[in-house]
Order: C-alpha cells, then sequence, then structure tokens
C-alpha cells in the first residue's frame, strides 16, 4: 500500500493572505500534521509559495517548474475563490473568475490526476459555489468562510476528511483513472481507424466485388491500410476485447483480400500512361488525382473460358467464385459489426 504522498497547493495572491493563501495553507498543514499523527503514512506537502519555485536553485522556469511538480504530485489543492466579485464587475456584469494561473494548473491537475484526487478550495466571502465555473461548481467544493470566526477550525476538519479519503481510496482511484485514460485513448484509436475504415466505404467495396465480380487499385490499397495501421504499436487498443474483435476483423478482411488478389487480374492501365504525361508536361500529381487514378485502375475476374473451358465452365468458375466472395463478405461485415458493438458496449462511439 502506497505510504508516502505529496499534496501540492495551488494558490492565488488576489485576494488577502490572510482569509485565503496564508489560511488555506496553515489549515493543510494542521490537517496533514493530525493525519501523520493518527497513521504510519508518511506526507509531503509542497506549497506554491512563489508560482512553486520552493526548492529549486537558480532561476528556473516557473510555469516549467510547477507543471513538474504536479506531475509528481498524488493529491492537488486549489483555492477557486472568485477574485474580481466587485461592485463595478458585478454593475457591468462581468465575468466572475477564479485566479487564471490557478485555473491553468488545475486543468492540468485535472487531466493527469481526475477528478478524484483534487481539492477545490472556495471562500464564500468572495462568492458563493454556484457563481463559480460550470465545469467547476459541477464537482465537489470544499466551501468556508473567512468571516467565519468558526472558519478556520471548519476548513481544517474538510481538508483532513477530504485528505483522509483521498489516500484511503487512493489505489482504488487510482485504477479508476487509468481506466478513464484507456478509454480516452482507445475512443481516439476507433476514431482514426473509422476514418480510413468506415462502414459504408466497407460495405460498398465489398458490394462492388460480389455483385460485379471486379475491384480497383482504390479498394486493394484501402484494404491494405487496414493492416498497415494497426501494425503500428501506438494504434493498438488498450481493452483486450477491442484489441480481440479488430484482429478478428483484419483476418476475414484478409481473407477477402486475398481471394480477390488470387481471381481478378489487372485491365491494361491506360491510366498509367496519362500520368506519366501528366508528370513529363509538369503538371502536380495531386491527392484527387491520384484517387481518380486508383479508381480507373480495374482487376476483375476473367469470365472468358480458359482454353481447355467451355463457356458453362466458365460460368461455373465464376459463380463458384461469387459465393466464396459472397460468404466470405458476410463474415467480414460481421466482424466489423462485432467490432462496432464493442465499441458501443463501452461507450466509445
Amino acid at each position: 500500500m502506497k505510504n508516502n504522498f505529496t499534496i501540492f497547493y495551488s494558490w492565488q495572491s488576489d485576494l488577502k493572505g490572510k482569509s485565503n493563501r496564508n489560511l488555506i495553507n496553515n489549515c493543510l498543514e494542521k490537517a496533514i500534521k493530525e493525519l501523520k499523527k493518527n497513521s504510519q503514512n508518511e506526507f509531503h506537502l509542497e506549497i506554491n509559495l512563489d508560482r512553486d519555485t520552493r526548492n529549486k536553485s537558480g532561476s528556473p522556469s516557473i510555469s516549467k517548474t510547477i507543471f513538474d511538480k504536479i506531475n509528481t504530485t498524488d493529491v492537488f489543492v486549489a483555492d477557486v475563490s472568485i477574485i474580481n466579485n466587485n461592485l463595478y464587475n458585478r454593475v457591468f456584469k462581468s465575468r466572475l473568475t477564479p485566479n487564471p494561473n490557478v485555473l491553468i494548473e488545475l486543468g492540468y491537475a485535472i487531466n493527469l490526476l481526475g477528478w478524484e484526487r483534487i481539492i477545490c478550495v472556495n471562500n464564500l466571502k468572495y462568492g458563493k459555489n454556484e457563481i463559480l465555473p460550470f465545469d467547476i461548481r459541477g464537482h465537489r467544493i470544499t466551501s468556508y468562510d473567512s468571516q467565519n470566526p468558526q472558519s478556520k477550525k471548519q476548513l481544517q476538519s474538510t481538508l483532513k476528511s477530504a485528505i483522509s479519503s483521498i489516500i484511503n481510496e487512493y489505489e482504488n482511484i487510482e485504477e479508476r483513472h487509468h481506466l478513464t485514460e484507456h478509454n480516452r485513448h482507445d475512443k481516439l484509436i476507433w476514431e482514426k481507424f473509422k476514418a480510413i475504415c468506415s462502414e459504408t466505404m466497407l460495405h460498398d467495396s465489398i458490394s462492388q466485388a460480389v455483385d460485379s465480380l471486379f475491384t480497383t487499385k482504390y479498394y486493394f490499397d484501402k484494404w491494405d491500410n487496414f493492416a498497415d495501421f494497426y501494425r503500428t504499436t501506438d494504434n493498438h487498443f488498450i481493452n483486450r476485447d477491442l484489441d480481440i474483435k479488430i484482429k478478428d476483423f483484419l483476418i476475414e478482411i484478409d481473407r477477402f483480400n486475398s481471394i480477390c488478389m488470387s481471381k481478378f487480374f489487372q485491365k491494361k492501365d491506360d491510366a498509367m500512361d496519362e500520368i506519366r504525361a501528366m508528370k513529363s508536361a509538369g503538371i502536380e500529381i495531386t491527392e484527387d488525382i491520384k484517387r481518380e487514378y486508383y479508381q480507373s485502375v480495374v482487376y476483375m475476374i476473367k469470365k472468358d473460358p480458359y482454353p481447355e473451358e467451355e463457356w458453362r465452365d466458365a460460368d461455373k468458375r465464376n459463380m463458384k467464385t461469387q459465393d466464396v466472395l459472397f460468404e466470405k463478405g458476410q463474415e467480414v461485415k460481421a466482424a466489423y459489426q462485432n467490432l462496432v458493438l464493442e465499441v458501443k458496449k463501452r461507450g466509445l462511439n
């Protein structure tokens, strides 16, 4: 079990120190002191006194130092009190906001740690929780009112409870956050894969091969691109079930591709002569021209009889090929559908 924790405190100096920065800092230190006294765990409190160049020699980059320290923290505490809730801004309905630097640090920490390891502190003296930015007030806020003489003791107790709760659940919180990160990764991979392999394009390519017994270089390249995409480790799904489903699909499309390659033959490539002529004339070969060229390069079945065949034999051969392609095409579609259903099951669509 983890017993060494770092707490990062993101403070602001727009409001009086005795009501915010110093008060919250003192409450944190006392809360941690009590927790250490009551447990065997060790806590290391990092306090951002000068945009967190504390304990850094020389003149380090302030922002880099802050983010470096957030990278190694376990619990992030942010003072999100409204800093501009004055008469002028209320009259002119200006946007009320916490300190911008704190918001930047908070956003970075949320992405890194997830909300379950974040403690947002708001001084009600400067504004109720309801006027905090929408994406902050939707989460649990630790509130206090510095005008209340009992506020310091109450805040200390609340912080102690919040930190203790995070520490006691730390391993489960971390596991849930990693799962969220994995889902985010897998969603991105699905979007990238869908961009090169949409269901409509897949069905069109299969239908053309099955119904008309021909395909194009455009579709051959597309089928190859599916496998090329997933050969790159960065493009692998983390979720095991998704990984299995996409591999099943790639196996089926490879089988379909192999049948087409063995049964279809390229017609005379007149388009290539045009491409060469355009290159010789100094005309730029754009992506649209390439696409048009790939779609014009046709591969089709030999419908005529071979020397040893009769026409009826050739017809039987072609019908048999069509039946095989139809069967394999259905298996490709089913494998793709299973992949899509698994994606939907995990809420990644």
